[in-house]
């Protein structure tokens, strides 16, 4: 019996498939709220955004492909951006963000959140997620955004779904946080703004898949941009910071490096004194 049991062949076994989706839901900075799973049959499961971005589903006893829906706040503004994944993408990495809301909307040829509004269109997930359809998609808006993708410096190698990335103002986050993306429900119009300057970058009929490779101008985009804009994040972080335990003293405002206290600080006619004086008080 006891070379019976010792006899089953190499001693390998073959690891169990994975039953995790997992990734960063973030608009340029990380959502404040819930990644929600529906597969393929309706069914659902749900997950809270961790403060960095990073979400984790276990899917098991879900059947593929997905759609996913992060849902909360980012800064004081509510958003809501959808993603897809297939059956092959689970132990891997899938993104929310508005560029995947993009390329669930460009599959769907309709805004993302209008057609999943509509529970008839769960049943068509199986259908409509598929391999094919999310590397085609997610390829077509690379290369919409490839020249902006190019002046941050993001490697030309990146999956603007797949590739894991962190919610820090730093490659595709940087991106992220420099291209505005505007949906209007009523005209399927996707709208791509320079978030500094409000500079029209491009657009995207998601009905259509005639202009989904149709190139951004990104002669307003440029490394500098995207430092500077990197400068004013991180002013506003180190002033959220000051906060974060109680309300500082003027003297703490004063001395966080944050604000120009000399006379040319600006603030609706104050001076840098009668500022910090209001933030103490």
């Amino acid at each position: 019996a006891m070379t019976l049991a010792g006899c089953g062949g190499s001693g390998e076994s073959t690891p169990a498939a994975s039953t995790i989706l997992s990734g960063t839901a973030a608009g340029g900075a990380a959502i404040i709220g819930n990644v929600i799973v529906t597969d393929s049959l309706g069914a659902t499961k749900s997950a809270a955004i961790a403060a960095d971005g990073r979400y984790t589903i276990d899917v098991s006893g879900m059947t593929g492909p997905f759609v996913l829906k992060a849902a909360g706040q980012v800064g004081n503004t509510s958003v809501t951006y959808y993603s897809a994944a297939t059956q092959a993408d689970l132990g891997g990495t899938v993104n929310v963000t508005p560029f995947t809301n993009m390329i669930v909307s460009n599959i769907a040829a309709q805004m993302a959140e209008t057609y999943f509004s509509d529970s008839k269109h769960i049943a068509n997930i199986g259908a409509l997620i598929t391999p094919t359809a999310l590397t085609n998609a997610q390829v077509a808006l690379k290369e919409k955004l490839q020249p902006v993708l190019t002046a941050l410096g993001v490697n030309s190698s990146i999956d603007l779904l797949r590739s894991s990335f962190a919610a820090d103002h730093t490659g595709l986050d940087a991106v992220l946080d420099l291209v505005k993306v505007e949906t209007d429900t009523s005209t399927n119009i996707v709208t791509l703004k320079n978030a500094l300057t409000s500079v029209v970058l491009g657009s995207d009929n998601v009905t259509t898949s005639t202009d989904d490779k149709q190139v951004v101008a990104a002669t307003d985009v440029t490394t500098t941009a995207a430092t500077d804009l990197q400068l004013v994040l991180a002013k506003l972080d180190a002033f959220a910071k000051l906060f974060a335990t109680g309300i500082p003293s003027t003297q703490a405002i004063k001395d966080s490096g944050t604000f120009d206290t000399s006379a040319s600080f600006m603030m609706s006619g104050k001076t840098f004194d009668q500022f910090a004086t209001e933030m103490s008080t």
